[in-house]
Formats: C-alpha cells, structure tokens, sequence
C-alpha cells in the first residue's frame, strides 16, 4: 500500500485502463473516516467534489464523507511514466530517490515507492 494524492490515484488508474487487461487493473478504493466503509472512485459517481483539502465521496447508501487529502510538506509525487509523460522529468525524479532509472522505452515499473529493480519484478 500507498498513500498519494486522490487526483494521483485517479491519473494512474485512469491509465492503466485501455493500456492493461482489465483483470489486472486495481480497484482505486478509499477507507472512508467515520466508518463510512471502503468507497471506490471509479465510476466516476462516487467521487462527489474534489479540491486541495480534500475529496467528498458518496457511498452505496448514499451517505456522504469528507476524506483529506495527504500533506505533501512541499514534496511533488513522482511523475507517472508513459504516455505523454517528458522521461528526462521522470529520471530525474527517480533518480532523487538514490537509484538509476530503468530505461523502457517510455515506460517504467517500480519495486517499491522509492527504488527498487525492474529487472527483478
């Protein structure tokens, strides 16, 4: 598990649809606060607002929820690498985080967060 940004989350979702099996792309789900339950983004319908502070989400008794976003304390998330993505911008952030970035034409899979091989996934 990870924890990033809801408009992240919905970005790296929304790409992996059409560009991998459907079977293979993850629910994106949030554990809403206050026992609201797991609450999932996509269809669009149970997204109700999004801004900075936050995402309203709507659940299947149609109760609403108000779930913060994470504190970034300045830090900008790693870039995702594919389509329409610059690769020296995703280098250099990968690079940040102290390992070399592997090199797939275009595209890039991650161990972890923060490092890892590709070649050993």
């Amino acid at each position: 598990h990870f924890r990033t940004t809801v408009e992240t989350g919905l970005r790296i979702i929304k790409a992996l649809q059409g560009h991998t099996s459907g079977m293979a792309v993850p629910h994106f789900v949030i554990d809403a606060p206050g026992g609201g339950g797991k609450i999932p983004l996509l269809p669009d319908n149970y997204l109700v607002q999004l801004d900075e502070d936050g995402a309203v989400l709507r659940n299947y008794e149609n109760k609403t929820f108000h779930y913060p976003q994470p504190k970034t304390d300045g830090r900008r998330e790693l870039p995702m690498v594919g389509v329409g993505s610059p690769v020296d911008e995703a280098e250099e952030a990968y690079a940040a985080c102290g390992d070399s970035y592997p090199d797939r034409d275009g595209y890039a899979m991650w161990g972890n967060s923060c490092g890892g091989d590709a070649d050993e996934l």
